[in-house]
């Protein structure tokens, strides 16, 4: 048996051995069975759909930095310990057998990282809406205001009323554009 079928045997006899001594913040027990059983499949050559590490919700609570740093955190303890689990168990790791195991580990963190990002985007996206939509409404009460202003000053262009009147639309106007271009960001 080469060193790939015997880590997959022992992956598949022991795991649980694994599982017990894993405390992870963003990745649960179960998302790191399931990994578990892809690199199992994987180091037996059967093709499998990459792993994919589900970020906890409790990452959406945190800093995109935080989120990050726990993701890597346990995507590296995951591999540590697969790596000092197979060598305490007398099973050398080098060439075709570590390869599988950084690239599955490496695919299951880089879509976990993409769902994180993704999901901090969007709260961002909303937060960003919001914020403008608050900003817009006193604005509309200013373009309102000078609506009726404008029936009120006298029709003439060179009086000091239409002037101000035009600086408050132009000015509303310019808001207006700006946070247009902030919600297109």
């Amino acid at each position: 048996m080469n060193e790939s079928e015997q880590l997959a045997d022992l992956l598949t006899r022991k795991s649980e051995l694994l599982l017990q001594g894993w405390h992870g913040t963003a990745v649960s027990k179960n998302e790191v069975e399931s990994l578990l059983q892809t690199l199992v499949q994987e180091l037996r050559g059967q093709a499998v759909l990459a792993a994919c590490l589900e970020a906890s919700p409790a990452l959406a609570t945190v800093s995109l930095s935080q989120a990050l740093e726990a993701i890597l955190a346990d995507t590296n303890a995951l591999r540590t310990g697969l790596l000092e689990f197979a060598q305490a168990h007398g099973v050398g790791l080098q060439g075709a057998p570590l390869e599988t195991i950084n690239r599955v580990v490496d695919s299951a963190m880089a879509k976990a990282v993409t769902q994180v990002v993704e999901a901090h985007t969007d709260q961002r996206k909303q937060t960003l809406a919001s914020a403008v939509h608050d900003l817009r409404t006193p604005l509309t009460a200013l373009s309102l205001a000078a609506q009726l202003l404008d029936r009120l000053v006298d029709p003439e262009p060179d009086t000091e009323e239409r002037a101000l009147l035009d600086i408050v639309r132009s000015n509303v106007d310019k808001q207006n554009q700006l946070f247009g271009q902030v919600l297109a960001l």
